[in-house]
């Protein structure tokens, strides 16, 4: 059995479990707006505000979020794209376990080599076996250092703006992109179409058919079983 839309939403951190406090008209008559899928809320709020002009309190209640809450999410919007959409986990927020020694140790990594992920050092300093940091450590203290620093993952949409109008560009009546929205949520559409933004090319991890969508691949399957059942 496949993954439903919850699934999905629980994998990438965005299921909204405040869903209820959702009162925007279009996500109670629309389905394709999903209260319970907190990236696509967000984006939503922030548009309305932006392209309208509506007053942010009245803005952010009808979407279930504080004024302040707007614009810590406009803030992360801004600086990190679709990805900044996605919940922090809750956890401390200050840099531990990073003695001097291993401050130095994580400014060596970065000297020899800029492009390096927080992930990667992460994976370094642990393989020594002394203290076990995470990437959110490293990429804090870095960020710390650092005002201008924000890491996202390839493929980010590294601007709020960019973000809107590559989504605003999907056909809201048809299309790949908006059926991976209504039935996989929104991350999992910057998933599938965020790496286009880096390489210029598109990696196709879905395929849409008359029963809905498949993963790619699985239509091979799906024809050899129809074709082993004498439905083709």
């Amino acid at each position: 059995m496949g993954l439903n839309k919850k699934d999905f939403l629980l994998k990438n951190g965005t299921y909204n479990k405040n869903f209820e406090n959702v009162k925007n008209t279009k996500f109670i008559e629309d389905d394709f707006y999903d209260p319970t899928d907190i990236a696509q809320v967000k984006y939503e709020m922030l548009k309305e505000v932006e392209k309208s002009g509506r007053p942010v309190t009245d803005a952010a209640d009808d979407y279930g979020f504080s004024r302040t809450a707007y614009y810590n999410i406009k803030d992360a919007f801004n600086k990190q794209g679709i990805q900044g959409l996605i919940p922090e986990k809750p956890g401390p927020r200050k840099p531990h376990k990073l003695t001097p020694e291993y401050q130095k140790i994580i400014d060596g990594y970065i000297s020899k080599n800029p492009k390096i992920s927080s992930s990667e050092i992460a994976e370094l300093i642990n393989k020594e076996g002394k203290i076990n940091i995470s990437k959110r450590t490293v990429e804090r203290y870095r960020a710390k250092k650092n005002n201008n620093y924000r890491e996202c993952e390839p493929g980010a949409f590294r601007s709020g703006v960019e973000a809107m109008n590559n989504i605003d560009g999907i056909d809201p009546g048809t299309g790949i992109g908006h059926e991976i929205i209504k039935t996989r949520g929104l991350i999992e559409w910057f998933l599938s179409f965020g790496n286009k933004q880096r390489t210029g090319k598109y990696e196709q991890r879905y395929i849409l058919t008359k029963n809905g969508l498949i993963e790619a691949g699985e239509e091979i399957v799906i024809l050899l079983a129809n074709i082993l059942q004498g439905a083709v």
